[in-house]
C-alpha cells in the first residue's frame, strides 16, 4: 500500500505534521488526488444454471478501478438453498442446488477498502426436458407470440406455471388446455412426445394442416378435443390405438375421407363427436362395439349411408345425434333397444324413409325425439304413448298419414308437439286434454284440426304457443242470426225481419292483436245491395269461434228489407291488410264466389 500525506502542506520541504496512508507528496513536491473507489463498468445479465451444474463468470469484465488498483471480489446469494457462490481471483462460480430463483450480489474491493457492488438475477432450473421441447415446438409452430394468452411460455419458469399447462409431481406435462386461445398454424408432430399427457384441448383455434398421426403415441390420453378449427386431410386411423381415450371431438369443415373403423377399438370411449361436411360414408358398424359410449354425434357430415343396426348394441348411449348427416334408408328397429337413450336427433335427412319403427316406443328414458324433414311415411306409432319421459316430439316435414293417436294423451311430461307439413288428418283426440305440461302444439299444413267442444277449447287456450286450425268450414265463421239462429242449430231466416250479422275472425297462433275491421257486401238478385263496414273490435283475436260472447265477433244489424230470398254476401276480413300474415286469419268468406243466405 502506498503511503499518502493528509493535511494542509503544499510542499515536501516543510515540516510534515503527520504522515498517514492517504495523500503523499510526489517528486515535485505536490499533493496527489485522493484514491477513488472501483466502478461497475457493465451490468451482469440474468444467469441460468441447471440443478447440479456450475456456471463460471469472469468478474473483471464487469468492474474496473479508475486508479488502476488491484481488485478483490466477493459474492453472496440471497437463498443458499437455491444456489451457492464462490470466488477465486476474478472468477465467480455459481452452483445450482435446487429449482428456483435468487439474487446474487457481487462486490469488488480495492486495497483501501473502497468498493462497488451490483446484483443480478439467477434462475436455477432442471435440464431442458423432452416435454419442454415439445411445448416450445407448439409455441413456435402456432404463432405463440400472438396467442390470446401466453403467460410464462418459453420463459425459465417451471413449465407447470405456463398458461394452460398442468404437470405432475415429476414436472411432466399431463394436460394442455389451450382452447379458444388464438393458436394459428399446424399441430406439430412433437406433441407426440408428451408421453404422460392425458388431456389435449386445442379447440376453437384457427389450426390448419392435418391431424398428426404421431398423436397416437399419447398412450395416456383420455381427452382429445380438436373442435372448431380449419384442419384438413383425414382422421388418422392410428387414433384407434389410444386405448385410454374417453372423449374424442373432431370438428373441422375441411376434413374428408371416412370415419376410421379403428375407432371401434376405443373400448373406454364415452364421447365421440365428429363433424366435417366433407366426410363421407360408410358409417363403420364397428362403432357399435363402444360399450361405454354415452354420446355419439355425427351431425353435419355427409356420410350418405344408413344407420348401422349395430348401433342398437350401444347400451350406455344417452345421445344419438345424426342431424343433417346424409342418413338414408330406414330407421333400424334395433334403436328401440337403447334403454338409456335420452335424445334422438335424426332431423334434416331427406333420404330417411319408411315407417317410424314402433320399437322406438320402448325408449322410456327418451326426453327428445326429433325426426323433422325426412321422407318418413305411415302413422305415428301408438306405442309412442309409452314414452313416459318425453318432453319434445318433433315430426314435421314428412309424409306421415292417419290421425293423431289418442295414446299420446299419456305423455304427462310432453312440452312441445310439432306435427306440421304432414298428411295427417282428423280432429285431435280428446285424450290430449290430459297433457297439462304442454306449452307448444303446431300442426299447420296438415288436415288435423281442433274440435270445437268447450273442454277441448278451454284446454287449448291455456297453451302459450299453438298453431292449429279449428275443425269446420271457413263459411261457418260468418252468418246471419234471428233469435236462436246459430251455426250449430241453423233454422231458416224469416224474410222481412232484421237479422244480426256475426263474423268470427280466428287465428291459428297466439297473438295480442285485436279483432280486425270487416267489410261485408250484400247482394240481391245478383246485384250489389249494400256495403257494411264494421270497425275493429277491442278483444284479442280468439283461437276458436265462441258464439257465447258477442265481443269475440264483429257484429252488424241487417235491415229486414235486405233479408229476402236470393240474399248473398261476401265478407272481407282486414280489408286494408294491416294484420301480420303469420297470423293466418282467413281473409275472405267464402274463399271464392258468394255465400247464399237461406
Amino acid at each position: 500500500m502506498k503511503p499518502r500525506l493528509y493535511g494542509p502542506a503544499t510542499t515536501c520541504g516543510l515540516v510534515v505534521a503527520l504522515t498517514l496512508y492517504g495523500a503523499a507528496c510526489d517528486d515535485e513536491g505536490t499533493t496527489p488526488a485522493p484514491n477513488r473507489p472501483p466502478e461497475a463498468t457493465s451490468e451482469i445479465p440474468e444467469q441460468v444454471v441447471v440443478v447440479g451444474n456450475t456456471r463460471v463468470l469472469d468478474l473483471s469484465a464487469h468492474f474496473t478501478d479508475p486508479d488502476g488498483d488491484a481488485l478483490s471480489y466477493s459474492a453472496a446469494v440471497s437463498d443458499d438453498a437455491i444456489a451457492t457462490a464462490s470466488v477465486s481471483a476474478s472468477s465467480l462460480a455459481i452452483d445450482g442446488v435446487a429449482l428456483g430463483t435468487a439474487t446474487v450480489t457481487v462486490t469488488a474491493t480495492d486495497d483501501d477498502g473502497l468498493n462497488a457492488a451490483q446484483a443480478f438475477a439467477l434462475v436455477v432450473r432442471t435440464r431442458p426436458s423432452v416435454d419442454r421441447h415439445s411445448l416450445v415446438e407448439l409455441y413456435n409452430a402456432t404463432n405463440g407470440a400472438n396467442w390470446t394468452t401466453n403467460t410464462g411460455w418459453t420463459s425459465h419458469d417451471p413449465i407447470g406455471e405456463w398458461y394452460g399447462v398442468e404437470t405432475d409431481d415429476e414436472r411432466r406435462v399431463t394436460a394442455l388446455n389451450l382452447g379458444s386461445n388464438g393458436l394459428e398454424g399446424p399441430i406439430p408432430t412433437a406433441l407426440g412426445g408428451l408421453s404422460r399427457l392425458n388431456t389435449l384441448d386445442l379447440s376453437a383455434n384457427p389450426l390448419v394442416g392435418q391431424i398428426p398421426a404421431e398423436l397416437a403415441r399419447l398412450s395416456s390420453l383420455t381427452r382429445l378435443n380438436l373442435g372448431g378449427n380449419r384442419l384438413e386431410g383425414t382422421i388418422p386411423r392410428e387414433l384407434g390405438r389410444l386405448s385410454n381415450l374417453e372423449e374424442l371431438v373432431v370438428i373441422a369443415a375441411g376434413l374428408g375421407g371416412t370415419i376410421p373403423p379403428e375407432l371401434g377399438n376405443l373400448a373406454k370411449l364415452e364421447v365421440l363427436q365428429i363433424r366435417a361436411t366433407d366426410l363421407r360414408g360408410p358409417i363403420p358398424p364397428e362403432l357399435g362395439n363402444l360399450a361405454n359410449l354415452e354420446v355419439l354425434d355425427l351431425a353435419w357430415t355427409n356420410v350418405d349411408d344408413s344407420i348401422p343396426r349395430e348401433f342398437g348394441q350401444l347400451a350406455s348411449l344417452r345421445t344419438l345425434n345424426l342431424r343433417n348427416a346424409g342418413i338414408k334408408g330406414r330407421i333400424p328397429a334395433e334403436l328401440g333397444d337403447l334403454a338409456s337413450l335420452e335424445e334422438l336427433f335424426l332431423e334434416d335427412n331427406p333420404s330417411l324413409r319408411g315407417p317410424i319403427p314402433a320399437e322406438l316406443g320402448k325408449l322410456t328414458s327418451l326426453t327428445t325425439l326429433n325426426l323433422t324433414n325426412g321422407r318418413l311415411r305411415g302413422p305415428i306409432p301408438a306405442e309412442f304413448g309409452d314414452l313416459a319421459n318425453l318432453e319434445t316430439m318433433a315430426l314435421p316435414g314428412n309424409a306421415l298419414t292417419g290421425s293423431v293417436p289418442p295414446e299420446l294423451g299419456r305423455l304427462a311430461n310432453l312440452r312441445q308437439l310439432y306435427l306440421s307439413r304432414n298428411l295427417l288428418e282428423g280432429a285431435l283426440p280428446a285424450e290430449l286434454t290430459a297433457l297439462r305440461s304442454l306449452e307448444e302444439i303446431v300442426a299447420s299444413e296438415t288436415d288435423v284440426c281442433a274440435p270445437a267442444d268447450t273442454i277441448f277449447t278451454r284446454w287449448l287456450e291455456r297453451i302459450p304457443k299453438r298453431r292449429l286450425r279449428p275443425c269446420g268450414r271457413s263459411e261457418d265463421r260468418a252468418y246471419l242470426a234471428q233469435t236462436v239462429q246459430s251455426r250449430g242449430y241453423p233454422v231458416p231466416l224469416v224474410a222481412g225481419k232484421p237479422a244480426l250479422l256475426r263474423v268470427f275472425p280466428t287465428t291459428h297462433i297466439t297473438t295480442d292483436e285485436t279483432l280486425p275491421p270487416v267489410r261485408t257486401t250484400l247482394y240481391l238478385g245478383g246485384a250489389e245491395a249494400r256495403v257494411i263496414d264494421i270497425q275493429k273490435g277491442s278483444a284479442v283475436i280468439p283461437y276458436q269461434v265462441n258464439e257465447g260472447r258477442l265481443d269475440l265477433s264483429l257484429n252488424a244489424r241487417i235491415p229486414g228489407a235486405l233479408v229476402r230470398p236470393g240474399l248473398e254476401m261476401v265478407v272481407d276480413i282486414d280489408p286494408n291488410g294491416t294484420l301480420d300474415p303469420e297470423l293466418e286469419v282467413i281473409k275472405r268468406i267464402p274463399e271464392e264466389g258468394r255465400r247464399k243466405i237461406e
